[in-house]
């Protein structure tokens, strides 16, 4: 390979230039996130890289590359392999160093101390930060990555490491840069949204709060411990009419340094690529995707998962479906039709009814019964008490009430 072939590119390892004719190398940028979209998470970028020759390297030696004298961010080597004649590195970006435990103010707001953790963990600074108060449940015993988490869930976006080495934050639906996308091959998948509803569960209180109307197709489930209703519905506003397009590209010519999540256009259309991969080698390109996205998926519960699940009074009873959603009969004697129906129902995303009472999503491991009136239900590791008053058929003072340990 000669050094003509990576006329555009230079390499420099612990702060010695090294020939890019004898390296080989790709950078593969990825999101870290919960579920199938990037409503919160952490994008890693991690260097791999082959040296042929002799490299005199060390744990922790910063790697800079620039294309055409534009840098990319900071990787640091965290793993040294030889093989024959060729160094095998793999670097990370600063965002590897998030694991920092946090052992400042109890109590603070996220735009002072975001930045004076970022700087902590050797980024610049930070940039994008979502206004937010951390309480004490949100700092102490927990890592600096934790913390972040809890700004994301919140600010519904991504943090990732930019090309200055900032910690920087992308809301959703967002890129962190976009660029053409060019000739490359472009493959295009499913699509979320139009959003036009936004549930979010609080997580510290169990409460879901929801804004707007449309189907599972057209909404967005956050999960936070910072949730409220006025926070919900300022999400909702700020993501209405928004979509997600998952989509593969291959080959698209890189130009200038990528960073963080990165959105490539096309006629006027941005795709954002939840993984990025460059290849540098007699052209400099980069291989996008965003996977297919069905973040809704386990709302579908096997009846078979379901049935196993359920058990009355220690003895199992056969499960049932109708209009209404899916239950458990109790066993009877005679026709099944007049046995007693307990069941769940859906009252909208991520939230169902058991029996008439408000429940979370989650489905119960265990139901045990008590008496006409009284159930002990056992979910998410949690023991409930559900009881209500009936008369001629009708429930009501239906309350669920967490029982303490």
């Amino acid at each position: 390979m000669s050094a003509a072939a990576f006329s555009r590119v230079t390499v420099r390892i612990g702060g010695a230039q090294t020939d890019t004719g004898r390296i080989k190398m790709e950078l593969v940028r990825s999101l870290r996130t919960r579920g199938t979209l990037a409503v919160c998470g952490f994008v890693e970028s991690v260097l791999k890289m082959s040296v042929y020759g002799e490299l005199a390297v060390a744990p922790g030696d910063r790697i800079e590359i620039a294309l055409d004298g534009m840098r990319f961010a900071d990787h640091y080597v965290d793993g040294i392999k030889r093989s024959g004649d060729v160094v095998h590195l793999t670097a990370h970006d600063l965002m590897r160093r998030l694991e920092m435990p946090y052992s400042g103010e109890s109590e603070a707001s996220s735009a002072l101390l975001i930045p004076a953790l970022a700087r902590e963990c050797g980024f610049a600074g930070a940039a994008g930060v979502p206004l937010m108060t951390l309480y004490p449940g949100d700092l102490k015993g927990r890592c600096a990555k934790q913390i972040l988490m809890t700004v994301s869930e919140y600010g519904c976006g991504v943090w990732s490491c930019s090309n200055a080495n900032m910690l920087v934050f992308t809301p959703f639906t967002e890129a962190t840069a976009e660029y053409a996308m060019g000739d490359a091959v472009l493959n295009i998948h499913s699509v979320k949204g139009p959003i036009t509803a936004v549930t979010a569960e609080n997580t510290a209180s169990s409460v879901i709060y929801s804004a707007g109307s449309g189907s599972w197709h057209n909404r967005v489930r956050l999960r936070g411990n910072a949730f409220t209703q006025e926070r919900t519905e300022a999400v909702a506003a700020a993501l209405a009419g928004k979509t997600v397009q998952s989509f593969y590209a291959r080959h698209i010519p890189v130009t200038v340094p990528t960073e963080g999540i990165s959105g490539f256009v096309r006629e006027g259309r941005t795709y954002i690529a939840y993984r990025t991969e460059i290849h540098f080698g007699g052209e400099v390109y980069a291989d996008a995707c965003t996977e297919d996205i069905c973040e809704d998926e386990y709302d579908y519960i096997p009846v078979s998962q379901l049935e196993k699940g359920l058990v009355e009074g220690r003895i199992y009873g056969g499960a049932c479906a109708d209009g209404t959603g899916f239950g458990i009969c109790e066993e009877a004697a005679g026709d099944v039709r007049s046995a007693a129906r307990h069941a769940f129902s859906a009252v909208t995303d991520n939230v169902t009814r058991f029996d008439g009472a408000v429940m979370d999503g989650t489905m119960p491991d265990r139901i045990e019964r008590i008496t006409d009136t009284s159930r002990r239900i056992v979910y998410g590791g949690s023991s409930y008490l559900l009881s209500y008053v009936q008369s001629g058929g009708v429930k009501t003072d239906i309350r669920l009430v967490k029982e303490e340990t």
